[in-house]
């Protein structure tokens, strides 16, 4: 995929996010402020390339400063949870993605070829918030991958994704989370 979107694949974003995010902790496309999307890249993204367009960023400070938190673009999501290094991973390089809900936090776990990735949130004012926050982060970096070259072992066959974590798979159920795929 270039660093470029679609339009359809933007209002499509826009849908899910509008249906689940009403918090000002979550920013999309133009509506992310210069000053929190400078502090994220000089904090954790600092390798985002001129090619990348900036989906969505989630502040996960207490304050507001954007420097923990994570920098979904078309290419990769940059993130740095607390206590952490910054880091990113490219979207075509997850395989699955399966989510946790705790009282204190919630997780999008991002399963890679070679490691698993925990993006964590933190600071929402509750467990729905955090919970509507990590299904648009799952829905949008499926649609994302969906829009990558399907892999090899996909290469004859209908691609499908699950609807409630994102794997993609053969038509039938998950086997990370056991919900129909479509």
């Amino acid at each position: 995929m270039s660093g470029a979107i679609s339009e359809h694949l933007k209002d499509e974003i826009v849908r899910i996010y509008g249906q689940e995010v009403k918090i000002n902790k979550f920013f999309l496309f133009e509506r992310i402020p210069p000053q929190k999307l400078g502090n994220a890249k000089n904090s954790y993204a600092r390798l985002i390339s001129n090619n990348e367009t900036v989906i969505f960023l989630f502040d996960d400070t207490l304050f507001g400063s954007s420097r923990e938190g994570f920098l979904l673009t078309t290419k990769r999501i940059y993130y740095k949870n607390i206590a952490q290094t910054g880091s990113f991973a490219d979207l075509s390089s997850i395989q699955n993605m399966t989510m946790s809900h705790g009282a204190i936090q919630g997780k999008l776990s991002l399963h890679m070829p070679s490691a698993v990735i925990e993006l964590t949130i933190t600071k929402a004012n509750n467990t729905q918030e955090r919970e509507a926050m990590l299904r648009v982060l799952r829905q949008t970096i499926a649609l994302l991958t969906r829009e990558e070259a399907r892999p090899a072992r996909y290469e004859n066959e209908a691609l499908h994704h699950c609807e409630n974590c994102g794997a993609v798979k053969q038509a039938g159920a998950c086997e990370y989370c056991g919900s129909q795929v479509r």
